[in-house]
Formats: structure tokens, sequence, C-alpha cells
């Protein structure tokens, strides 16, 4: 943590200087609607950005820990919701992690459009009830 969570100028800054420095050709950044206005910033700048919602493993503590998101309705929508949020934004895709295969399904199939990517990170595993 801690290259982009203060500030969309700050996301910028530090994902300018991978691409200059690592020879990177995107970044992923954990966080769905909280962070559209540092997507916007960063695809504004050139920068593509590959989003990751679910479980975010840099906030699990903030989650209760490694556990599945959106198994309720309330949870599905609002994964769902980060969505559609990073993809507004500009997001060229999204990582799935530790989210239902249905909801992951609805996701890739239903509700996101143009060149973007679902990726369901994890599947169901024991203990995941």
């Amino acid at each position: 943590m801690g290259s982009y969570e203060i500030s969309p100028t700050q996301a910028v800054t530090s994902a300018l200087t991978m691409l200059k420095q690592g020879r990177v050709h995107s970044i992923k950044l954990e966080g769905g609607a909280a962070y559209t206005p540092h997507i916007r910033a960063l695809t504004t700048a050139g920068v593509p950005v590959l989003s990751h919602i679910g479980l975010t493993p840099q906030r699990q503590h903030s989650l209760g820990g490694f556990r599945v998101q959106g198994k309720t309705a309330a949870g599905a929508l609002t994964v769902l919701d980060d969505a559609l949020a990073v993809q507004a934004a500009g997001a060229w895709g999204v990582v799935l992690e530790a989210v239902p295969a249905e909801v992951a399904a609805l996701l890739g199939c239903a509700v996101l459009t143009g060149g973007g990517a679902v990726l369901n990170a994890a599947g169901p595993r024991d203990g995941d009830d």
C-alpha cells in the first residue's frame, strides 16, 4: 500500500514512475468505486489500468480477513457497482478475486462491455461456504 491511495495525483505520479523505470505496460489498482477518481486521472494521463475488486488482499483486514465477497445479494450488488464504476472510469479490465462464480459470470457476460476482461482469480475452495 502507499503508491496510489492518498490521491489521484499520487496515483499518476507513482504510475508514471513505474511505467518509465519499471518498463511496465499497465498498472493494477486494488479498489472499486471509491477509486474511480484515481482511475480517471490515470487513464487521462495515458496509463492503462487493470482494476482489482472483490477480495482485495491489501485491504483484507478491513474485509474481515480472506473471505469470499459478494455471497449475499447486497454483497453481489456492491461487486456489481464496483465493476460498473471502474469500467466507466476507464479501466481496461477487472480482476475479481474470491467472488462466487455466478456473480463473476453475470459481470463477464451481461454487464461489462467493450474491450475489458473479467478474470475470476479464485474459484470455490473448501471452507468458502
